[in-house]
Protein backbone atom coordinates (compact mmCIF):
# COMPACT_ATOMS: atom_id res chain seq x y z
CA UNK A 1 0.00 0.00 0.00
CA UNK A 2 1.67 3.30 -0.80
CA UNK A 3 1.79 5.73 2.10
CA UNK A 4 -0.67 8.20 0.98
CA UNK A 5 -3.25 5.33 0.16
CA UNK A 6 -4.12 5.10 4.14
CA UNK A 7 -4.46 8.48 4.91
CA UNK A 8 -7.31 8.41 1.81
CA UNK A 9 -8.87 5.69 3.08
CA UNK A 10 -8.93 7.30 6.26
CA UNK A 11 -10.71 10.53 4.40
CA UNK A 12 -13.04 8.48 2.98
CA UNK A 13 -14.06 6.99 6.16
CA UNK A 14 -14.28 9.93 8.15
CA UNK A 15 -11.86 8.60 10.87
CA UNK A 16 -10.29 9.78 13.97
CA UNK A 17 -6.76 9.42 12.41
CA UNK A 18 -7.82 11.52 9.52
CA UNK A 19 -9.56 14.33 12.16
CA UNK A 20 -6.00 14.15 14.45
CA UNK A 21 -3.95 14.82 11.60
CA UNK A 22 -6.20 17.46 10.70
CA UNK A 23 -5.97 19.00 14.00
CA UNK A 24 -2.34 18.61 14.57
CA UNK A 25 -1.79 20.58 10.87
CA UNK A 26 -3.78 23.43 12.06
CA UNK A 27 -2.29 23.83 15.13
CA UNK A 28 1.03 23.97 13.27
CA UNK A 29 -0.26 26.52 11.17
CA UNK A 30 -1.30 28.99 14.16
CA UNK A 31 1.39 28.85 16.77
CA UNK A 32 0.59 32.03 18.57
CA UNK A 33 2.84 35.46 19.28
CA UNK A 34 4.85 34.65 22.63
CA UNK A 35 4.08 36.51 25.83
CA UNK A 36 7.35 36.99 27.40
CA UNK A 37 7.64 37.01 31.22
CA UNK A 38 10.55 35.98 33.23
CA UNK A 39 10.45 32.53 35.42
CA UNK A 40 12.04 30.58 37.06
CA UNK A 41 13.61 27.24 35.34
CA UNK A 42 13.21 25.29 38.38
CA UNK A 43 9.33 25.83 38.71
CA UNK A 44 8.51 25.40 35.10
CA UNK A 45 10.91 21.91 35.24
CA UNK A 46 9.29 20.11 38.43
CA UNK A 47 5.60 21.21 36.86
CA UNK A 48 7.06 19.37 33.69
CA UNK A 49 7.92 16.09 36.13
CA UNK A 50 5.00 16.43 37.67
CA UNK A 51 2.69 16.09 34.68
CA UNK A 52 4.87 13.23 33.45
CA UNK A 53 5.05 11.46 37.19
CA UNK A 54 2.76 8.93 36.39
CA UNK A 55 5.73 7.93 34.02
CA UNK A 56 8.26 7.76 37.86
CA UNK A 57 8.06 3.38 37.76
CA UNK A 58 9.47 3.40 34.39
CA UNK A 59 12.96 5.37 34.79
CA UNK A 60 13.94 8.49 36.42
CA UNK A 61 14.17 12.39 36.57
CA UNK A 62 16.97 13.95 37.54
CA UNK A 63 17.64 17.88 37.93
CA UNK A 64 20.73 19.39 38.06
CA UNK A 65 22.43 21.97 39.93
CA UNK A 66 22.74 24.17 36.78
CA UNK A 67 19.12 25.05 36.71
CA UNK A 68 19.25 26.21 40.45
CA UNK A 69 17.58 30.34 40.17
CA UNK A 70 18.07 30.09 36.44
CA UNK A 71 15.50 32.52 35.05
CA UNK A 72 14.35 32.67 31.61
CA UNK A 73 12.19 35.60 29.96
CA UNK A 74 10.06 33.76 27.67
CA UNK A 75 6.61 32.87 27.02
CA UNK A 76 5.92 29.92 30.07
CA UNK A 77 3.21 28.10 28.33
CA UNK A 78 5.59 27.94 25.03
CA UNK A 79 8.79 27.07 26.86
CA UNK A 80 6.36 24.59 28.82
CA UNK A 81 5.25 23.25 25.87
CA UNK A 82 8.64 22.71 23.84
CA UNK A 83 9.75 20.20 27.32
CA UNK A 84 6.68 18.82 27.66
CA UNK A 85 7.36 17.36 24.65
CA UNK A 86 10.93 16.92 24.91
CA UNK A 87 10.27 14.70 27.68
CA UNK A 88 7.39 12.27 26.08
CA UNK A 89 9.81 11.80 23.30
CA UNK A 90 12.80 10.91 25.82
CA UNK A 91 10.22 8.50 27.26
CA UNK A 92 8.79 6.87 24.17
CA UNK A 93 12.45 6.37 22.73
CA UNK A 94 14.01 4.67 25.36
CA UNK A 95 14.02 1.41 24.16
CA UNK A 96 13.87 -1.54 26.02
CA UNK A 97 16.01 0.80 29.45
CA UNK A 98 14.02 2.71 32.25
CA UNK A 99 14.33 6.33 31.33
CA UNK A 100 16.85 8.66 32.60
CA UNK A 101 15.96 12.00 31.95
CA UNK A 102 18.10 14.73 33.31
CA UNK A 103 17.11 18.73 33.16
CA UNK A 104 20.08 20.76 32.42
CA UNK A 105 20.58 25.28 31.95
CA UNK A 106 23.46 26.78 30.65
CA UNK A 107 24.47 30.15 28.50
CA UNK A 108 25.67 30.55 25.31
CA UNK A 109 26.74 33.55 24.00
CA UNK A 110 25.89 33.64 19.54
CA UNK A 111 27.43 37.07 17.93
CA UNK A 112 28.15 38.74 20.78
CA UNK A 113 24.45 38.46 22.36
CA UNK A 114 23.69 35.85 25.46
CA UNK A 115 21.35 32.86 24.94
CA UNK A 116 19.98 30.98 28.08
CA UNK A 117 19.34 27.53 26.90
CA UNK A 118 17.44 24.93 28.88
CA UNK A 119 18.48 20.93 27.97
CA UNK A 120 16.63 17.73 28.33
CA UNK A 121 19.26 14.80 28.05
CA UNK A 122 18.11 11.13 27.85
CA UNK A 123 20.07 7.76 27.84
CA UNK A 124 18.07 6.39 25.21
CA UNK A 125 18.20 4.93 22.02
CA UNK A 126 19.56 8.26 20.63
CA UNK A 127 18.53 9.96 17.38
CA UNK A 128 20.38 7.85 14.28
CA UNK A 129 22.68 10.36 12.43
CA UNK A 130 21.16 9.53 8.84
CA UNK A 131 17.76 10.97 10.54
CA UNK A 132 19.35 14.15 12.42
CA UNK A 133 19.00 16.75 9.66
CA UNK A 134 15.50 15.95 9.31
CA UNK A 135 14.22 15.30 13.21
CA UNK A 136 12.35 19.18 12.63
CA UNK A 137 10.95 18.84 9.63
CA UNK A 138 7.00 19.43 9.52
CA UNK A 139 5.30 15.99 9.44
CA UNK A 140 8.83 13.67 9.93
CA UNK A 141 8.31 10.74 11.92
CA UNK A 142 9.97 7.71 13.05
CA UNK A 143 6.68 6.37 14.88
CA UNK A 144 3.69 4.28 13.20
CA UNK A 145 1.63 6.53 15.61
CA UNK A 146 2.98 10.00 14.93
CA UNK A 147 2.29 13.15 13.75
CA UNK A 148 5.72 14.39 13.30
CA UNK A 149 4.86 17.25 14.18
CA UNK A 150 6.03 17.71 18.05
CA UNK A 151 9.70 18.85 16.97
CA UNK A 152 9.02 21.00 14.05
CA UNK A 153 6.40 22.92 16.79
CA UNK A 154 8.80 23.11 19.39
CA UNK A 155 11.21 24.58 16.78
CA UNK A 156 8.86 27.06 15.27
CA UNK A 157 8.01 28.82 18.61
CA UNK A 158 11.81 28.50 19.76
CA UNK A 159 12.22 30.75 16.08
CA UNK A 160 9.32 33.13 17.09
CA UNK A 161 11.30 33.86 20.32
CA UNK A 162 14.33 35.02 18.18
CA UNK A 163 15.94 31.35 19.15
CA UNK A 164 16.35 27.83 18.15
CA UNK A 165 16.83 24.46 19.11
CA UNK A 166 20.13 22.26 18.63
CA UNK A 167 20.46 18.37 19.23
CA UNK A 168 23.75 17.32 21.01
CA UNK A 169 25.14 13.68 20.75
CA UNK A 170 27.59 11.95 22.85
CA UNK A 171 28.61 8.46 23.25
CA UNK A 172 26.27 7.58 26.18
CA UNK A 173 23.32 10.59 25.77
CA UNK A 174 21.38 13.21 23.60
CA UNK A 175 20.34 16.47 24.35
CA UNK A 176 17.70 18.24 23.27
CA UNK A 177 18.56 22.05 23.68
CA UNK A 178 16.36 25.25 23.52
CA UNK A 179 18.05 28.39 23.35
CA UNK A 180 16.36 32.02 23.82
CA UNK A 181 17.77 35.38 23.89
CA UNK A 182 18.42 37.22 27.16
CA UNK A 183 16.76 40.38 26.89
CA UNK A 184 18.55 42.17 29.83
CA UNK A 185 17.37 45.92 29.23
CA UNK A 186 13.66 44.05 29.88
CA UNK A 187 15.32 41.63 32.69
CA UNK A 188 16.55 44.15 34.87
Amino acid sequence: MVPGDALAEDAAGGSPRLERVVSNFLAFARTSTPHKHSFGLDELVEGIIDLTRHQDEQGHFHVDDSIGDARMLADRDQVSQILLNLTLNAIQFRGEQPFDITYLYRTRSIAGRVHDGVGVRDRGVGVPQEIEEKIFDPFFTTRDSGSGLGLSLSSRMAQEHGGFMELERAEDHTTFWLYLPRDEAKEA
